[in-house]
């Protein structure tokens, strides 16, 4: 998986919130926050070895400097910059994107 297709999913997030006029104010929800609601609510939806992975994950996004941004003002290039940061082999670097992929897929619904 592409940090392209990372960074178009969230362009379509932010254009479905336009549209429906679900839209969460830039200074209410920063990523970490938004992720540990992410995680709550997965915790009844995976198997608990599930839960654990994504907790792990969403922890080491938590350490990162976009942990703090408001979701709408993460660009593209702060996502990839980030995965680079993680300094971690092809396979790791890809499960902590899949996580974050996960919990913004959710925007769009």
């Amino acid at each position: 998986m592409s940090t392209y297709l990372f960074n178009l999913f969230l362009l379509k997030a932010l254009i479905n919130e336009i549209e429906t006029g679900f839209y969460i104010e830039p200074s209410k929800i920063s990523f970490s926050e938004y992720l540990t609601m992410w995680l709550e609510t997965m915790k009844n939806k995976v198997k608990e070895t599930t839960w654990n992975e994504y907790m792990y994950r969403t922890k080491r996004w938590r350490k990162t400097s976009i942990a703090t941004k408001p979701l709408q003002k993460i660009m593209p290039m702060d996502t990839e910059i980030e995965l680079q940061r993680f300094n971690l082999n092809p396979a790791r670097t890809k499960d902590l994107y899949v996580v974050a992929k996960e919990a913004l897929k959710k925007l769009l619904r």
